[in-house]
């Protein structure tokens, strides 16, 4: 199944108008049509908040999974871009960020 096809039975499943679909996003009804008859793909951040409007990973809109639930979508927004931002990185700078982020909850512990 091709990610607009995911799309549009998700569409379906929810009762969702695509009018509606498109203000929640802060997108074009004419960009979600695109992104339905494959015209376009979205890009990552749109992909993020597709996922989470649905409650569903990324990975099942992208055909990649048929499971539609997953821990991932339990997440935030701020918290699945934070992923997104560090699966973008390179190891070393992974390392660095998880180092800075234990650094900065010792301090945050300390001014409590």
């Amino acid at each position: 199944m091709t990610f607009g096809e995911r799309l549009q039975t998700l569409i379906i499943s929810e009762q969702i108008s695509r009018q509606r679909l498109s203000e929640h996003l802060h997108i074009s009804p004419s960009t979600l049509s695109c992104y339905i008859r494959g015209k376009r793909q979205p890009e990552y951040n749109m992909l993020l908040r597709m996922a989470a409007y649905f409650d569903t990973s990324t990975d099942y809109l992208l055909g990649r999974s048929g499971l539609r639930r997953s821990e991932e979508s339990k997440l935030s927004e701020n918290e699945l871009d934070l992923i997104g931002l560090y699966r973008q990185m390179s190891s070393p700078k992974q390392e660095l960020l998880m180092e800075e982020a234990l650094l900065f909850l010792r301090i945050g512990d300390d001014l409590s």
